[in-house]
């Protein structure tokens, strides 16, 4: 039977901190990526904004909304690329 100090595939589920970030990007890759473009369009073309539109969430939201709206989120990636 697996331990609570078992890591491997899977734990992650269980909320552990498995230690110091490494690398973060910086503001400006931040705002040249392919998925700010991407949370940019779907603000303008589909009205899509997401709650607090802060860099450190931002990801956690649009994965969020493309849980809770699979049908919008992959006709909108669609009609993106």
């Amino acid at each position: 039977m697996p331990s609570d100090n078992d890591v491997g595939p899977g734990n992650g589920a269980l909320g552990r901190d498995y230690g110091e970030v490494l690398w973060q990007p910086g503001p400006d890759l931040i705002e040249r990526a392919r998925i700010t473009d991407y949370r940019r369009w779907l603000a303008s073309e589909r009205g899509v904004t997401f709650p607090s539109g802060a860099e450190s969430t931002a990801y956690r939201e649009l994965w969020d909304w493309s849980v809770a709206e699979p049908d919008a989120f992959w006709d909108s990636l669609w009609s993106y690329f």
